[in-house]
């Protein structure tokens, strides 16, 4: 059964999107997991920039069915205006998306109750999308929250909900791509069809696992994957880890190798680091090591997919997070809490620039001697090796093993 699982292997925005438009090509579907319209996943084709928030990256692939599974908290208004959006460009949504009746609905109130609690935070803000993301997946926890599908039912018979005008319009806009994604999935897998599932945050903001509280609301890892979207764990057949050639962080929370000054703000621009979802402009930093040989621990990583190498072309001087000082004592692991990750002080290795374009290399013997040790060195580290590497943001930009 071929499944095979993208994820974040970092704090998210690693360019998963422009991975599974990759991976995608083959795809008889590929389906969300979790999370909901607090992803945003960027792909290009040709200079036209695409930014999806709940439809899966596969949509512009005209064979894969692109299905949003159970574990995906839905915002009705905005998977419309998706839609629309993308019809409009000429991409026919028609047979070509199916949502799961169980996904949870974002409401109107769990966006006000999203503000208001982040607001009440204060100067302890966690600082969420503002999505409503939160609020929704509490509601499914304590079994008060909406499911599309019973919505539906009972909009159908007549019962009086509060929720009217445009979010009760956007719902039954939706009926039409309703079906049983668990049920739909299994069946191509018997079959023998490839199905990939794309996760829509990353390792260090699954909800367990990540640096708590300064995490999402649902699980990011790839562990999530079958079980959000109504399978058995069995069906995994391959997981593809997401890294970036450096690191980034969007909120609060702490962030070891995090860089300022002049060298973030190029970074950032180069690297056009601004939140897909938010605009907010991300924080970077180096490659942090320790969280990549943890993310490929606790997801079971098989092959990394590298992005934005590019954006170091021009650095005279190279860091990778090694392991850290905690309280005057060194350690090789990621520590298990966020305030001992706050007094971490990263232990770097250095590495030469290789101050050359790699944007239009396509085969790794013809990276730059510096590239290729940089590397190597991460593929030595986290015991992982490399499937794709990305040095650009155009599709033609990648280097495939």
């Amino acid at each position: 059964m071929p499944l095979s699982v993208v994820i974040g292997a970092q704090w998210g925005d690693e360019g998963k999107g422009r991975i599974v438009d990759a991976l995608a090509a083959d795809a008889a579907a590929v389906a969300r997991f979790q999370g909901g319209p607090n992803a945003g996943h960027t792909v290009y084709l040709g200079k036209e920039k695409f930014i999806f928030h709940l439809i899966p990256l596969g949509i512009l692939n005209p064979g894969a069915l692109c299905c949003i599974g159970l574990g995906v908290a839905v915002d009705p208004i905005i998977l419309c205006r998706e839609i629309s959006d993308l019809e409009k460009r000429g991409y026919s949504s028609a047979g070509r998306i199916m949502i799961d009746p169980r996904c949870h609905l974002i409401t109107p109130d769990h966006i006000e109750r999203d503000r208001k609690v982040e607001s009440d935070r204060g100067g302890e803000k966690i600082g969420t999308t503002l999505k409503g993301i939160g609020p929704t997946f509490s509601d499914r926890a304590s079994r008060t929250g909406i499911r599309l599908g019973a919505y539906l039912e009972k909009i159908a018979q007549g019962v009086d909900y509060s929720y009217q005008g445009a979010f009760s319009d956007a719902c039954l806009g939706l009926k039409q791509y309703m079906g049983d994604v668990s049920l739909t999935l299994y069946r191509m897998l018997k079959q023998g069809k490839y199905v990939l599932a794309e996760g829509g945050q990353g390792t260090m903001l699954d909800l367990g696992l990540g640096s708590y509280p300064y995490v999402t609301a649902s699980n990011t890892i790839a562990a999530a994957a079958p079980m959000n979207l109504g399978l058995g764990p069995k069906v995994v057949d391959n997981v593809y880890g997401v890294i970036k050639a450096y690191t980034t962080r969007v909120g609060e929370g702490p962030f070891p190798t995090e860089i300022s000054g002049e060298l973030t703000e190029n970074i950032r621009r180069i690297g056009d680091e601004y939140g897909a979802t938010t605009g907010r402009p991300r924080r970077c930093g180096w490659f942090d090591g320790l969280i990549a040989k943890f993310a490929a621990r606790v997801n079971g990583v098989d092959k990394w997919t590298l992005t934005k190498l590019d954006v170091l072309d021009e650095l005279d001087t190279i860091k990778v997070a090694v392991a850290y000082e905690i309280d005057g004592e060194r350690t090789d692991e990621l520590p298990t809490n966020s305030l001992q990750l706050a007094r971490a002080k990263p232990i770097y290795r250095k590495f030469p620039g290789w101050k050359k374009s790699t944007r239009e290399v396509r085969k790794l013997q013809d990276l730059p001697a510096p590239t290729r040790a940089y590397l190597d060195y991460i593929e030595e580290f986290t015991g992982v090796g490399f499937h794709i590497i990305s040095v650009g943001y155009e599709r033609k930009c990648m280097i495939i093993m």
